[in-house]
């Protein structure tokens, strides 16, 4: 939720009053879909609805802007519709499949109060953390926008593009909270301790591999986006200098995976609000006037290296195993 707050925040001007409220037509059908896909991570359950949903939210954008020619508006109907059939996907699975996450079986419902505890103390630290990321990430963009019209365009292209990269990091952090979820379930913390190791050493390795072929390939990556010469030019820049903390910024990811499997979610919160309003917007805040959008993207890759350092050393520690919420 605070993450669509800040993102109405910072698009609301652009906005009109139609396109937001075609927007939160699939909002609800949007938060009972993921609450679905937390609930298959756990269980290693397949991820098909979310990415069936993904390509209908594609090919819906396409028909509606391109096809119908209804431009903005119509990328907003495609979006909630995609979610409403989602959404509604996925409640059918739950309903009706044969899973461990079926519900129309007889059980009790009875809320207890150490499950609301242990609500309390895994979901309270990931909405802050949710808020704090998104919060700092429109802060991010009041920077940029104060850089001219070629660098908010090549800033916001090559984090299109750079998306491409880290997408099996977020994958392998999937595996990461469904293997040490699991393990912890099943009291074999040295179990839990091997995942989260071979877990985030398979998404530092895969990440370091994409950010060499991001290095290599970072004009041809901008071009996807764009034929403006400037643009291609400046983001491609951008790309290289985070080529150089993707690995580490594979090594965030899946071990906030792993620690938040474990309920150690208040260290992920604490951890990334450091790295992100501690370094990231301050160093951005001092290099943006002088060097512009390399001293953004410079900012970016400092604190992605800090960040996954943090990470490693908590995860090396294994405190993250005797203070989670689910210990």
């Amino acid at each position: 939720m605070p993450s669509v707050f800040f993102f109405f925040l910072l698009f609301y001007k652009q906005k009109t009053e139609y396109e937001i409220r075609l927007s939160l037509v699939g909002f609800f059908f949007f938060k009972q879909k993921t609450a679905y896909e937390i609930g298959v991570r756990l269980v290693g359950s397949e991820m098909c609805i979310r990415d069936s949903t993904r390509e209908m939210e594609l090919f819906g954008q396409t028909v509606t802007m391109f096809g119908f020619g209804w431009g903005v508006p119509g990328a907003a109907l495609g979006t909630a519709l995609a979610t409403l059939i989602g959404g509604l996907a996925a409640l059918a699975v739950l309903l009706l499949r044969e899973s461990p996450l079926a519900i129309r079986y007889p059980g009790s419902w009875k809320i207890t109060r150490s499950c609301l505890i242990n609500l309390w103390r895994v979901g309270v630290p990931l909405a802050a953390e949710r808020a704090a990321l998104s919060s700092a990430q429109v802060l991010l963009v009041r920077i940029v926008s104060q850089l001219g019209t070629v660098a908010i365009a090549a800033n916001s292209l090559a984090v299109s593009a750079e998306g491409l990269c880290y997408m099996a990091g977020y994958g392998i952090q999937d595996a990461s909270i469904a293997l040490v979820g699991q393990a912890v379930g099943a009291h074999r913390r040295d179990m839990s301790k091997r995942f989260a190791w071979l877990c985030t050493g398979m998404g530092m390795g895969i990440m370091a591999l994409s950010g060499v072929l991001m290095w290599l390939f970072a004009p041809a990556l901008m071009s996807i986006f764009t034929a403006d010469a400037a643009v291609i030019a400046l983001g491609a820049q951008m790309l290289r200098i985070e080529a150089f903390a993707e690995p580490m910024f594979g090594a965030s990811i899946v071990a906030s995976g792993a620690m938040q499997g474990a309920g150690d979610s208040t260290a992920c919160f604490v951890l990334n609000l450091f790295s992100m309003w501690g370094v990231r917007l301050t160093l951005a805040f001092l290099l943006a006037p002088r060097f512009g959008l390399t001293g953004v993207w410079t900012a970016m890759c400092v604190e992605l290296c800090t960040r996954g350092v943090l990470f490693l050393l908590r995860l090396a520690r294994g405190k993250w195993l005797e203070r989670g919420a689910l210990a």
